[in-house]
């Protein structure tokens, strides 16, 4: 039997208290990666390399403590706690527009 490695934040990296979104770029990434599907598509849609996309959503999973997607052959899959994510993401996305 093969196992497969977990990926995302480790258990270790995961903060016990709440902290504070410091780049709203990573979160704006990552809300495209939900819309578009798959990171190749919010590469290609946002101009970047499907590389900097992962490494942005990595650095977006270790800074709020949660793994927002597993990761397959068969793209990504939102979490429950991606989908809670989602949820603020566009709050914080609304608010920006009332600016």
């Amino acid at each position: 039997m093969h196992l497969v490695p977990k990926r995302g934040v480790l258990d270790s990296e995961r903060s016990a208290s709440a902290t504070r979104l410091g780049d709203w770029g990573n979160a704006r990434i990552f809300l495209e990666v939900v819309r578009c599907g798959s990171f190749r598509a919010a590469a290609e849609r946002l101009g970047q390399s499907i590389n900097s996309v992962r490494r942005r959503i990595s650095e977006f999973e270790r800074e709020i403590g949660a793994t927002l997607f597993t990761r397959d052959v068969l793209g990504t899959r939102l979490t429950d706690e991606g989908a809670q994510v989602v949820d603020a993401v566009e709050r914080m996305e609304s608010a920006s527009f009332d600016i």
